[in-house]
């Protein structure tokens, strides 16, 4: 099983393979290129005994999904005036500062979003 999370001690993504008894995490911001992160992730699943290509199908199946959902919250942040929203919560900042940037976000960060976005009453989706 192949998953992305957001690293705490430098806020870039990791992805993680995993099994049920070990857990391999790669830091994507060390890699150099796609190919690069795909033959991480591959090692890595081979040497869980999983299928390398298997896990590389699965970890670009979610990449590109965070990419497209991440791309959808950027431009509803961009209809809206944040100095007319009224936002006050510090944990929107870093998620507005990564989606301006261009940056990706993770599942959870985007669920956390969606339901910041209702809470908020910010727009329709």
């Amino acid at each position: 099983m192949v998953t992305i999370h957001r690293d705490k001690n430098h806020n870039g993504l990791i992805a993680m393979v995993s099994t049920c008894k070990n857990i391999a995490k790669i830091d994507m911001t060390a890699a150099t290129n796609e190919k690069h992160i795909e033959q991480m992730i591959g090692a890595s699943a081979q040497a869980l005994g999983l299928d390398w290509y298997d896990s590389v199908e699965e970890y670009n199946k979610l990449y590109r999904t965070i990419i497209s959902l991440s791309r959808e919250r950027k431009r509803r942040i961009n209809m809206i005036k944040i100095e007319d929203s009224r936002i006050s919560s510090n944990d929107f900042w870093p998620i507005w500062q990564r989606l301006i940037c261009g940056g990706a976000l993770t599942m959870d960060e985007i669920f956390w979003f969606d339901n910041f976005w209702r809470e908020n009453k910010l727009g329709s989706f």
